[in-house]
């Protein structure tokens, strides 16, 4: 590849980065994202897609705000994707039905229904076990109670993601990034093969790839990766017609006809292979919820790392004394939900706008040290 000169550079075609590029694009600035694969062919192309902005981390709390603006977004980006030529999004309406297996368990999606009421215009029905099985009757006869929350939703991640960028009209740079360095008031960006593109600005969304990536221009950004794994199957009977939740797990029976089973959660180092350990640990989970749910074949098994932070908290913003450097990142297992709002709240401060929440809680700066 020749050299190349670039105003706004994203690094990571995920659903951030194409968010980013969407809203630019919006406001009239172009951009290019540079992505060594396609479009939404990690994380956010392999994700469940649910759209739960009442439940996870610091809800209530820290990520309430949040939440609701990402959410409010999904429902315009339905509106204005749906009637385009970029594709079906697949948005639909899923209802979310919680198991508890234990009388804290319960406690604590009692307590979470009762927040719901008041605080949303969601609402959350707390159920006995024998309504539970009038909802879905697979469940396993072992559950004390349960809640079924209305207004929840799901979209096709791959396909949200892909609409996103060709929407933005941005240029898709598909090259592997190796370094980078500082120019005069550039930041070259250093490709595998030797060649060189400079950018004025560079806003970084490729989730924990992040971390390696700043630490060639003496960054330290810890991005953790978390490593989750799912499994699409193949079973016998009707479809699932609700998100069912336990214990962190999951199933649901997607637009595809197959019932997606999850998830797994480790640690790992940049591994994104699928294990023996981990489908065996979602059919067991399965299994516990959702004894007579018969399962006739695994169809594919995924992995993807998802980018998370020491304190839980996305990392959104200039990275400190290099205006010019911005990360949206840390959005960990609801990267999906969020998307859209960090790619928003980035591309308001790159254009100059001051975004509508505050993100002095998400603030980068917050996770970095000099090397």
């Amino acid at each position: 590849m020749s050299d190349l000169n670039l105003d706004i550079a994203i690094i990571g075609g995920g659903i951030v980065g194409a968010a980013c590029a969407y809203y630019l694009s919006d406001k009239g600035i172009s951009c290019s994202i540079i992505e060594s694969e396609g479009v939404g062919s990690k994380a956010s192309g392999l994700a469940y897609g649910g759209l739960n902005p009442v439940s996870g981390f610091e809800i209530p709390g820290l990520m309430w705000e949040l939440s609701q603006y990402s959410s409010i977004l999904h429902t315009e980006l339905e509106a204005s994707l749906g009637g385009s030529a970029v594709g079906d999004c697949k948005y639909r309406a899923r209802d979310t039905l919680n198991l508890a297996f234990s009388a804290r368990e319960l406690s604590e999606l009692r307590k979470h229904a009762r927040w719901i009421d008041s605080c949303s215009h969601f609402s959350s029905t707390v159920l006995k076990p024998s309504e539970i099985f009038e909802v879905e009757p697979r469940v396993s006869g072992l559950v004390i109670g349960g809640t079924l929350t209305s207004g929840t939703r799901e979209v096709d991640s791959h396909s949200l993601t892909v609409a996103l960028a060709l929407a933005s009209g941005c240029r898709h740079i598909q090259a592997h990034l190796d370094s980078m360095k500082f120019a005069e008031n550039k930041i070259n960006l250093v490709l595998d093969d030797g060649s060189e593109l400079r950018a004025s600005t560079v806003i970084f969304s490729n989730g924990t790839w992040i971390t390696p990536l700043l630490r060639t221009i003496g960054i330290n950004l810890e991005i953790p990766p978390l490593k989750g794994e799912i499994l699409r199957l193949k079973t016998k009977g009707v479809p699932l017609d609700q998100s069912i939740g336990w214990k962190g797990n999951y199933c649901t029976t997607k637009n595809d006809g197959l019932t997606w089973a999850g998830t797994t959660e480790s640690w790992s180092l940049y591994d994104e292979s699928t294990t023996t350990q981990g489908r065996l640990s979602i059919l067991s989970n399965l299994r516990v919820a959702m004894p007579n749910l018969v399962v006739h074949k695994i169809v594919r098994q995924t992995a993807c790392l998802r980018p998370t932070t020491i304190d839980g908290l996305p990392a959104i913003g200039q990275l400190p004394s290099h205006p010019n450097l911005l990360v949206a990142t840390g959005a960990g297992r609801k990267g999906i939900l969020y998307g859209p709002a960090m790619g928003k709240l980035v591309a308001d401060i790159v254009a100059g706008i001051e975004p509508e929440l505050d993100i002095k809680p998400f603030r980068a700066g917050r996770l970095v040290s000099n090397t």
